[in-house]
């Protein structure tokens, strides 16, 4: 008759101690690379809306009009993917589509509050933050940490990617009141508009 072997309580207990100390160990650095990567994500939906935004100036002579003009609420696309969105101003010079889809959601998930149909907003001129003095012509691309959630932090980190780090000068500007909640701008360029 063969005796049946089995694990001790002991030997159970130590390799349960092993696992929790490999996940001790292993989920925060999966967790810093997920988010590196959802940075470089933010990065590059905000570079190919700046360059979707330069291509459909170089085609119509004016960037599209900032949401409200021609679309809803925050985060609608205004013409850079379906010509449906395109200022009447703009229909006839309008060669696009600039970007193959609009992005709906953020890199780090779904969108909250705001009637926020999209992760980013194409800004009105901002004149607190104006660039070259002359009031009404810069576009800006906007974050909202209000309506769309971001992790503490990840706003300057994306910063870090695209410019400077600092936030308060250059393409990109942090806006923060507390640790979660605040808005991101990303400079597109200068541009009259004739909508």
């Amino acid at each position: 008759m063969s005796k049946k072997r089995a694990f001790t309580l002991i030997e159970l207990i130590v390799v349960m101690a092993i696992i929790s100390l490999l996940a001790a160990t292993l989920v925060p650095q999966v967790s810093k690379a997920m988010d590196k990567t959802r940075v470089a994500r933010t990065a590059q939906e905000l570079t190919l809306i700046s360059n979707a935004m330069d291509a459909y100036l170089a085609d119509v002579g004016s960037y599209p009009p900032e949401v409200g003009v021609t679309c809803g609420g925050w985060g609608c696309e205004v013409g850079l993917v379906d010509r449906g969105n395109v200022h009447s101003n703009h229909v006839s010079a309008w060669s696009g589509p600039y970007l193959k889809s609009w992005p709906k959601r953020t890199a780090w998930g779904g969108i909250v509050g705001c009637g926020a149909t999209g992760a980013y907003y194409i800004h009105p001129p901002i004149g607190w933050i104006n660039r070259d003095g002359i009031g009404g012509n810069d576009r800006w691309i906007h974050m909202n940490a209000n309506c769309v959630r971001y992790p503490d932090g990840m706003m300057s980190e994306v910063d870090k990617v695209l410019d400077d780090g600092e936030g308060e000068n250059g393409n990109v500007r942090v806006y923060m009141w507390g640790s979660s909640f605040g808005y991101l701008y990303y400079y597109i360029g200068e541009g009259a508009s004739d909508w």
